[in-house]
């Protein structure tokens, strides 16, 4: 679950970033909802959290130095300066800039671009980036008939989380208990049983 917070102050988003990333394994565990793969049990109730085990640790997993004294602004900065790079987009051509720093970048260092600095045109393929990103999930929004973007008018998406706090089990174990006893194995009842 990808959530955006809005913050008053550094000391707040300090705060609303530390009490996020420690809720995260709870997120995973209310959301976990894909224990089939190819029709088949695969053995995890959240195989979508499993994925993130095997992904570039460059950019998953627990951000540890959050919690750390004295974090703010200017050590998260400092992290997302070295993430490495994928690529640099110049005159219609991506560049691999794999394992390269933004902070090298800046510098002039990088080697994939020796002396090149970034311009807005970089800033600019991110933001055409972004801007893609919004209009695909506004476009699911509007197929859904959600009004409101922000979610403000959208409550009932909540219901099973409730069902499932409840009942002490969740969406995959579900599925799995019906795959295994009503279904007889035939994942295609989930398709019926659990569109929306």
């Amino acid at each position: 679950v990808q959530v955006n917070l809005d913050f008053s102050s550094e000391a707040d988003m300090v705060q609303k970033f530390r009490v996020s990333l420690a809720l995260q394994p709870i997120a995973t565990a209310l959301f976990a909802d894909s224990p089939f793969t190819e029709g088949k049990p695969n053995g995890y109730l959240s195989y979508r959290s499993h994925i993130w085990t095997d992904t570039d640790p460059d950019r998953t997993g627990m951000l540890d130095f959050v919690f750390e004294q004295g974090f703010g602004y200017e050590r998260y900065v400092d992290y997302l300066l070295d993430v490495p790079m994928y690529f640099s987009y110049r005159n219609g051509e991506y560049i691999d800039c794999s394992g390269q720093s933004f902070r090298d970048f800046m510098a002039g260092r990088l080697p994939a671009l020796p002396g090149a600095l970034p311009t807005m045109t970089d800033w600019g393929s991110v933001r055409d980036l972004a801007a893609a990103a919004l209009r695909i999930s506004a476009d699911g929004l509007r197929r859904r008939a959600v009004l409101n973007g922000k979610g403000a008018d959208e409550t009932g998406f909540l219901d099973p989380l409730i069902e499932f706090t409840e009942a002490n089990e969740t969406a995959a174990e579900r599925k799995l208990a019906l795959f295994h006893g009503q279904w007889k194995g035939d994942i295609d009842h989930v398709f019926g049983e659990f569109a929306y």
